[in-house]
């Protein structure tokens, strides 16, 4: 039923809705690393993330012996003793295979009840309905949603719609969630974010799929740490570290989920409501790409925004809800290979059947 209502109003939200004053792949085998709820089960939005500088080495498949040695038959047992013969063994650890490419699905924004200002949510809940349809259909490695569920703080009504309409995707597709300034308050209390907690899980994280790590933060606490102190500065310091023990492994990517973009479209920007403050970027840039952070991707601008940072590009993706901009209201679409990435936004009704790799 929901899902019906998305060709009804899908082209008239823009024209309604002005901002407010002030975007079938191989899923990997995905390993996470939280306390509570993760994995819970140009302008044009187009990008490509160049050369990453090197392939991930995989085990060497050739040293395995050949034959099972359970045929009475075979005799003498040589080929228990020569792998040249028999069949190579197909049942390899994971950790002697070579990461495969893959692509997820970014949402931001679902934000229910944002389009008639939290009356009701049933034209939101369409349309993320209609996104979680499409995760269905294409089957993505995961899928992440980089803040808002909701869109006023604490909302028990809208929290539970959101939960109605996320235990509709595959339980075979893991989903990431992403704190955001409507689900923690513009300056986070202990009060928001335990309620955020308990509601939605952890708000940092890692995971990786297929050699990629995938560091989730909470953008909103680092921007405004003033309401809890305490628990911003321990986010940060996590923050740091886990950026700098990437830097001393070898992930095959880093990528940074979180609501608020860095920067829209260049990294000396204004500080504005939009993007984070500059003594922050300041601060961490240099971490990000001693870390070797290849793309972040956010979303909170309810449109679509690009910016590249030396290394690397800066992702703002429009709202699976209410949008600022001609854009129509979608979600994007990510595919990650060995060497490069590369995205595209879609509207709800321009995503495609499948996803070739």
């Amino acid at each position: 039923m929901r899902h019906s209502w998305t060709s009804v109003f899908l082209s008239t939200l823009v024209v309604a809705c002005g901002a407010p004053e002030g975007e079938s792949g191989t899923s990997g085998q995905t390993e996470v690393s939280g306390d509570a709820g993760s994995g819970l089960g140009g302008d044009s939005g187009d990008g490509t993330i160049g050369e990453a500088g090197g392939e991930s080495s995989g085990g060497d498949a050739g040293s395995g012996s050949g034959g099972s040695g359970e045929d009475d038959s075979a005799g003498s047992g040589l080929d228990e003793l020569d792998p040249s013969v028999g069949d190579m063994p197909t049942d390899l650890p994971p950790e002697d295979l070579e990461p495969q490419p893959f692509f997820f699905m970014q949402l931001a924004d679902t934000q229910l009840g944002f389009i008639v200002d939290n009356q009701h949510f049933e034209m939101d809940l369409a349309l993320m309905q209609s996104a979680i349809d499409r995760a269905n259909l294409l089957k993505p490695a995961f899928v992440t949603v980089c803040g808002d569920m909701i869109n006023k703080v604490m909302g028990e009504a809208q929290k539970d719609a959101f939960w109605e309409v996320a235990d509709t995707l595959d339980p075979s597709i893991p989903l990431y969630l992403v704190a955001g300034n409507h689900d923690v308050d513009n300056v986070p209390t202990w009060k928001t974010l335990s309620w955020y907690w308990d509601n939605f899980g952890d708000d940092e994280y890692t995971f990786e799929v297929e050699g990629s790590l995938f560091v989730v933060l909470n953008s909103t606490l680092l921007k405004e740490p003033n309401g809890a102190p305490v628990a911003a500065a321990a986010h940060k310091e996590w923050l740091i570290d886990t950026l700098q023990s990437a830097g001393e492994g070898d992930p095959l990517h880093v990528i940074l989920l979180q609501h608020h973009p860095w920067t829209l479209v260049a990294g000396d920007e204004e500080d504005q409501y939009y993007n984070m403050p500059s003594a922050l970027r300041q601060e961490l840039f240099p971490l990000f790409e001693a870390a070797g952070v290849r793309a972040v991707f956010a979303g909170h601008y309810h449109q679509n925004a690009w910016a590249m940072v030396g290394p690397i590009e800066h992702i703002t993706t429009a709202a699976v809800g209410r949008v600022f901009s001609d854009e129509p209201p979608g979600l994007r679409i990510v595919k990650v290979y060995l060497d490069h990435i590369e995205h595209a936004y879609y509207g709800h009704e321009e995503v495609p059947d499948t996803i070739e790799l």
